[in-house]
């Protein structure tokens, strides 16, 4: 036994800190900010490099796709001894001397036509500062064609680098999107500038900034009603990314941008609802008025109705934000449940992909938090096995959320509740919680049954309580103990001393410093 202690001991030494160790909850918020919809964003941002000889051809660039205006014009460009990046060398800077449109166009095309067939096109090595500029004065020309060509590009360039939206910065990108979106009427344009915008946005807070600064988020909301349908798929996007960067903007702009959006609950669209339902999180995560508005029957239905979907990205945004609901206040909770929520989780919880289930179960966790009322409606329904069922979950973050579920049901008053979870043998579960890394489990699995204990103390005779013991024993419940009382945590060692010294020393007076993991096995009481 001494043995198996010392090796207990030295494996869990090896445990990390509490600060290594990312809360579930951010860490799911701060991914989703990070990511990008997935129709704009197809790779790592890149880092720039302005030698040339430095960055691998990894791409073609066929002279076929060349216009003969082009090729005419610049007859380097068919010299079949060039490698790709030198002929993307040439075609980059003749923009900086050609004047001709016909030739700009050819230009842009080319560019254009690269960009579809490779999603890794090394744009840092097309826009350097002055082909940056030389982009920026074909924004300022009259021609609508070399605009909208221009502007395309320039948004596969801001999505692919921040030192290309650096650039652009610095040429006065933001000048010229604000005089498009405020004053040019041409629907391709507008929808083209809000496009760029949004890729601009990010999640850098500083360009959010300089959006919300120059009142481009204003534009955004009332272009967000436009009868033409790109121009409105675009600004409900750049809302979403406005709300993405944290932390929020000021408070009555996240409820002017709650009320412009919140119309995209029930649309069949999924480039308006995506946006909608990505705001919708942001702002619900912080916001309590946007909650209570979320709360309302209307929203509620469409929500309800939304865990129908079979796309597992509605679902997971949907889940997260009645994850913010739940538990925010009594009275939402109610309305969760009165309004179908704990059928629909069965169903979620049945069917669902890791990530759903994990939104599911944080969800039932903060109802079971809530009153006793909607606790009891889950522990006396068909939820309660799944939720058992999943506290050993072999996903992490599920078994995470299922056992604070469990953590939560301990805390109840009515103590016919707590009897449940002996009924379910939940104790078995409990200690196989005590695996792994997660100081934060480790914890609330304490905490647990430190609950768990005082209950069976309180409520079984003599003989019952040392039978209890004794399969808590069997079922390793002891050693595992050890094992915590050897956590850097001091949260989690003072837990696991108090249960072993509590329920299992005889000598309650023994000094708790003492090294726990070294005492004989003599001195538990089920010995």
């Amino acid at each position: 036994m001494e043995e198996r202690s010392r090796e207990r001991r030295e494996r869990f030494q090896k445990m990390p800190t509490p600060n290594e160790i990312k809360q579930h909850r951010e860490f799911f918020a701060i991914e989703l900010r990070k990511k990008k919809r997935s129709d704009h964003i197809k790779k790592k941002r890149a880092t720039a490099d302005f030698n040339y000889t430095q960055i691998p051809g990894n791409f073609d660039f066929p002279i076929c796709i060349v216009p003969d205006i082009l090729s005419s014009a610049i007859t380097n460009l068919k010299n079949i001894k060039l490698d790709p990046m030198q002929r993307l060398y040439i075609l980059t800077e003749s923009i900086l001397d050609i004047k001709d449109h016909n030739l700009i166009n050819a230009i842009l095309y080319t560019f254009s036509e690269l960009s579809k067939r490779y999603e890794g096109l090394p744009y840092d090595c097309i826009f350097h500062q002055n082909q940056a500029n030389a982009f920026i004065n074909i924004l300022r020309s009259d021609d609508i064609n070399l605009q909208i060509f221009a502007l395309g590009i320039i948004v596969n360039a801001c999505t692919a680098s921040y030192n290309i939206v650096a650039r652009f910065k610095q040429c006065g990108i933001f000048e010229e999107l604000t005089r498009i979106i405020k004053n040019i009427a041409v629907p391709d344009i507008v929808e083209h500038a809000f496009w760029v915008l949004g890729n601009i946005i990010s999640d850098r807070i500083e360009d959010r900034d300089e959006v919300i600064k120059r009142g481009l988020w204003i534009d955004c909301i009332e272009n967000s009603k436009s009868t033409d349908d790109g121009i409105r798929k675009k600004c409900f996007w750049v809302l979403s990314n406005i709300c993405s960067c944290s932390p929020l903007p000021p408070e009555d702009i996240c409820k002017k941008i709650f009320c412009a959006v919140a119309d995209g609950f029930d649309s069949e669209d999924k480039e308006i609802l995506i946006p909608t339902l990505n705001t919708s999180f942001f702002l619900s995560d912080n916001l309590n008025d946007i909650v209570s508005f979320i709360c309302r029957p209307k929203y509620l239905k469409i929500l309800m109705n939304l865990l129908n979907s079979k796309d597992n990205e509605i679902l997971l945004l949907v889940t997260k934000i009645i994850g913010n609901i739940g538990g925010s206040t009594d009275k939402h909770s109610k309305l969760l449940v009165e309004f179908g929520f704990l059928e629909k989780a069965i169903q979620l919880i049945s069917h669902s992909n890791n990530e759903v289930k994990c939104e599911v179960f944080y969800t039932i966790s903060n109802l079971l938090a809530s009153t006793e009322e909607v606790a009891e409606t889950i522990i006396l329904g068909p939820i309660m096995p799944l939720i058992i069922e999943n506290a050993s979950s072999q996903n992490k973050k599920v078994q995470f959320y299922a056992l604070a579920s469990i953590y939560n049901v301990s805390h109840l008053k009515k103590k016919n509740l707590l009897r449940i979870l002996i009924d379910y043998n939940a104790t078995e579960i409990l200690i196989k919680g005590l695996d792994g890394e997660n100081i934060k489990q480790q914890f609330i699995v304490l905490k647990t049954l430190q609950n768990v204990f005082s209950f069976v103390k309180d409520y079984f005779d003599g003989e019952k309580l040392q039978e209890f013991k004794i399969n808590f024993a069997d079922l390793d419940g002891v050693g595992k103990l050890e094992d915590m009382t050897n956590s850097r945590d001091t949260k989690v060692k003072s837990e696991a001393q108090g249960i072993l010294l509590e329920h299992f020393i005889q000598n309650q007076e023994i000094d708790m410093n003492l090294g726990l993991q070294n005492r004989p096995t003599s001195v538990y009481a089920f010995n």
